[in-house]
């Protein structure tokens, strides 16, 4: 899993308009991390994605926070556990992110479309 989880955070990186990335369990504990998106923020980032849950009362629903500023957005989801957030800068230009995330990073695919 982890080397699964180490080259899912290397490819999202490869994108020169995504400036960092972050993975946590339902805990918030910092699964793997690059750039701008750090340990410090593992925890702030779970609980955001777990609140945004409580929103509706379907507990299929794929709930996903977008953080805007001026110089880029965070966008947060929750899957299967894990949380994973996205800071991209801001351009013109959209970008889709398939992954596999679920508990052993089995082929679920979860897509995060980020437009800026």
């Amino acid at each position: 899993m982890e080397a699964t989880l180490e080259q899912l955070l290397e490819d999202t990186m490869k994108n020169p308009s995504i400036v960092g990335v972050l993975c946590t369990d339902s805990q918030g504990l910092n699964l793997g991390c690059r750039g701008t998106l750090s340990d410090e923020h593992a925890g702030v980032i779970s609980v955001l994605a777990q609140q945004a849950a409580k929103l509706t009362s379907d507990p299929t629903d794929i709930h996903a926070v977008c953080l805007e500023s001026d110089n880029g957005n965070i966008m947060i989801q929750k899957h299967d556990g894990i949380t994973l957030a996205v800071h991209k800068m801001a351009s013109s230009l959209s970008y889709q992110f398939s992954s596999s995330l679920s508990s052993g990073l089995n082929p679920t695919c979860v897509n995060y479309l980020v437009e800026l």
